[in-house]
């Protein structure tokens, strides 16, 4: 099981460093969507295998992070691999989209 790691802009560069496999949701906590959506990202963080950093940003608190990766809709979820970005998922979604995405990367 992957653990949930909060980012923030003094902590992120462990994602952009890290070897390996990272996920990341970008969120508010005034954002309907992402409330209504925290459940299923933390259902599947919880399914993933503990060598999988899985964490979330909150953009209040980290502006320039949600600048940074072009944040533009909330909830937005990003897959790095090696610290670079390799897959994109805008908006609230399923379980098996947050699945499929990941076990294509």
């Amino acid at each position: 099981m992957a653990e949930m790691k909060d980012y923030s802009e003094n902590n992120f560069h462990e994602v952009e460093w890290e070897e390996g496999i990272s996920v990341v949701r970008f969120h508010a906590p005034w954002c309907p969507p992402c409330r209504s959506s925290s459940d299923v990202f933390e259902k599947f963080a919880e399914g993933l295998d503990a060598s999988v950093h899985a964490g979330r940003v909150n953009t209040d608190t980290a502006p320039a992070l949600a600048v940074r990766y072009e944040i533009w809709g909330l909830p937005t979820v990003i897959m790095f691999r090696d610290g670079q970005e390799v897959k994109r998922i805008n908006g609230v979604k399923s379980l098996s989209v947050y699945r499929n995405a990941f076990e294509k990367i």
